[in-house]
């Protein structure tokens, strides 16, 4: 195996070379979506909102874009910088992987994991996004090492500690055999006993020394939890998975020591691992508290991470979920929208003002009510969400894995993908005997638990990400087992060579029978079992980095294009965009966005029967939409069919009675009616939504009644 100095820098040079090939690429010289939005709020916290005043409670995980912030404020707001800090930090995170492995599994094993992360595909594709995602990687090795590292201490003091009564029973037979000794050398016997005394009080000072770590590490770890929550949220469902290790020491089923000890002795133990899982809590409760002191403050309610997680559990888990992400409102899946539609509608249902943690246990509430009274269709979604999860496919969010493995020659290399973790780590599951499977403990419940944690609201590949360096360890098995095998059938071809040599010397002098070395020769077994075990698990691995290819997954077309159209509108070309709308309709007939965006830039051109065929088009995918209604009617106004428009525009302010565009187009629609009390009303609530809003203000100045001279 190379030792990890090699592995390190061929992690590092691959993810320099995806860097320099993809900097300027689509999405990550521009990004999108949540990119584009952790860019601005670190922009926002370097300009120095450093408490986020204006965004109230956090909605999304905060970490990620105050780090950013750090940097930007550091060496101003630059893309590159930042992906080269998560280069970093990713290398760091292959090394810490590499600690974790040999702590649980050994030297070989260590190095294999580290190896299978500095080559896995998509570790690569997140290091160079503005994504939290590689960070959050990066943490979970680093919560690896520390468990395994609280978990070895478990094992010292143990050791050290758990054995005192048979160290007592030893130091006793020594001493006895010491007094024999003194009746015939006195001053023997001195040394002797000062010697049996040392030895009994040395294990109680080690186990004394033990006791005073393992807390501090349990603490390290819990700590390390919690940054992870402070990075992707559903962290907080795994402390409960872990708590049960800090108490057992890292190694479920590891009993308290021998089964003879002293009640006091009994009751140090229980007090040890009640302080292991309290320090592993608090170190939770650490990382958290600054935030929680934060929402507090700035928003109202003292939540330790963010107001999402009932939104998010309602988003997986309702009657039009598909395990994949499915905005509450059509159309509205921006991130800014994505926190202001849910408290809209959990305000217009309560009929008040409802705060952060009020919407997201409306939203609970909703999504258990839906599953206990549908609990066969709970259950089968459910079970999709756990095959979304093992799937072998990148399931996109913005960005596509497949597009920009097609733009980047490093990712065009035979990597390993997901597909191929999985087939690693189900055959590593064969190598868990011995102990080995309490040792990856940590590993094994961590997968487990982040597992439960994801299909619990909703999917994407990037969502499941934190579990691979867990399941790389248990993938680390069958390699290092490759290793050793191949070292093995080595040292089998060369070992009938040095035993003629030896059989020819005993000959030659006369020391035994002549043809001795010769039997031996004959007698020795010329297995080839180490040449077959070495061929099986070469095969196994070449196919994990095979077959996940060989699956021919292509990049989402309609994905792709529509965000290039998004990209191609923010740059002031509707022509390119228009063409990249008209691919993703070619491959996806009935994206309601598409349709949506094509009508908007007809109807800036006035085209307006283009704008009616395309939002006619939405309005059929989404009769939800309050934006495709809301642009019908302004169509049908601009085409003089005031009774259509006027349908379209309340069925809009019905849906959303707070839509601004619905507002303005009724009051226009009222001031073509004459009703000019009416168009009054509605453009006042519109400038109480946004009183900045350049249309609306307009409009007021048209409404105003003419002063008198």
């Amino acid at each position: 195996m190379l030792p990890i100095a090699v592995i390190l820098g061929i992690a590092l040079a691959l993810r320099l070379a995806h860097w320099a090939a993809v900097r300027r690429a689509p999405f990550i010289g521009a990004p999108v979506m949540d990119s584009w939005q952790y860019d601005r709020w670190a922009r926002e916290i370097a300009g120095g909102d450093w408490l986020g005043h204006g965004r109230g409670v956090f909605f999304q995980a905060p970490l990620y874009p105050y780090l950013l912030a750090i940097l930007y404020k550091a060496v101003g707001p630059r893309l590159d910088a930042a992906y080269l800090a998560q280069i970093g930090l990713a290398v760091a995170g292959c090394y810490a992987l590499y600690r974790a492995g040999r702590a649980m599994a050994g030297e070989q094993a260590g190095l294999a994991a580290a190896a299978l992360a500095a080559v896995y595909g998509p570790f690569l594709f997140y290091d160079v996004q503005l994504l939290k995602e590689s960070l959050a990687v990066t943490a979970v090795c680093f919560l690896l090492w520390a468990m395994a590292w609280a978990a070895a201490g478990a094992g010292l003091e143990s050791a050290a500690g758990g054995h005192e009564p048979e160290a007592a029973a030893a130091a006793s037979q020594t001493t006895a055999a010491s007094q024999t000794t003194a009746a015939s050398q006195t001053s023997a016997a001195s040394d002797v006993t000062t010697a049996v005394s040392e030895a009994a009080t040395a294990p109680s000072e080690a186990a004394t020394g033990a006791r005073r770590g393992a807390a501090g590490r349990w603490l390290l770890a819990g700590f390390l939890l919690g940054i992870l929550a402070l990075l992707r949220e559903n962290a907080l469902v795994v402390v409960p998975f872990l708590l049960p290790l800090a108490w057992s020491g890292g190694q479920l089923g590891v009993g308290a020591g021998p089964g003879r000890r002293g009640a006091s002795a009994g009751r140090a133990a229980l007090a040890r691992r009640a302080g292991c899982a309290a320090a592993f809590l608090a170190g939770v409760a650490l990382a958290l508290a600054p935030v929680a002191l934060r929402n507090g403050l700035v928003g109202g309610d003292f939540l330790p991470t963010t107001s999402q997680g009932g939104v998010n559990f309602f988003i997986g888990n309702n009657s039009r979920a598909d395990g994949t992400y499915r905005p509450i409102v059509p159309g509205k899946q921006i991130p800014e929208l994505e926190q202001r539609e849910p408290a809209r509608i959990a305000e217009q249902v309560l009929g008040r003002p409802v705060t952060p943690a009020g919407v997201s246990r409306f939203w609970l509430h909703h999504a258990l009510a839906w599953a206990r009274s549908h609990p066969g269709d709970f259950l089968r979604l459910t079970l999709r969400k756990l095959g979304l999860f093992w799937s072998w496919y990148e399931w996109p969010d913005a960005v596509d894995y497949y597009y920009l493995r097609g733009l980047s020659p490093v990712c065009r290399l035979p990597l390993l993908e997901f597909g191929g973790v999985t087939l690693l780590a189900a055959l590593g599951l064969a190598f868990l005997g011995g102990g080995r499977g309490r040792r990856l403990a940590p590993a094994l419940v961590f997968a487990g638990a982040w597992m439960v944690s994801t299909v619990a609201f909703f999917l994407f590949a990037r969502y499941r990400l934190p579990a691979v360096p867990a399941l790389l360890l248990l993938a680390a098995l069958p390699v290092a087992a490759l290793v050793e095998a191949v070292s093995a059938w080595r040292r089998e071809r060369t070992a009938p060579t040095a035993s003629h040599s030896t059989a020819s010397h005993a000959g030659s002098s006369n020391e035994g029978p002549p043809d001795l070395g010769r039997k031996a020769i004959r007698r020795r077994p010329r297995s080839a079992d180490p040449a077959i075990r070495a061929a099986g698990l070469a095969l196994v691995v070449a196919a994990a980095f095979a077959l996940p290819r060989l699956a021919g997954f292509e990049p989402r077309l309609d994905l792709v294009h529509y965000n290039l159209g998004r990209l191609a509108e923010e740059s002031g070309d509707p022509a390119l965009a228009g063409r990249h709308y008209q691919a993703a309709l070619a491959a996806a007939p009935d994206d309601f966005l598409a349709w949506l965006d094509l009508g908007n830039l007809a109807a800036r051109r006035r085209d307006w029967p283009d704008a009616l065929r395309c939002y006619q088009r939405a309005a059929a995918l989404e009769p939800d939409s309050d934006d495709a209604q809301s642009n019908l009617g302004g169509i049908y106004l601009a085409l003089g069919d005031l009774a259509a428009a006027s349908r379209h525009l309340e069925r809009a302010l019905a849906l959303n009675p707070r839509s601004l565009q619905a507002l303005q187009n009724s009051a226009l629609l009222r001031l073509r009616l004459g009703d000019l009390a009416a168009a009054r009303e509605l453009n006042r609530r519109a400038l109480e939504i946004d009183p900045a809003s350049p249309a609306a203000l307009r409009l007021r100045a048209r409404l105003a009644p003419p002063t008198g001279r």
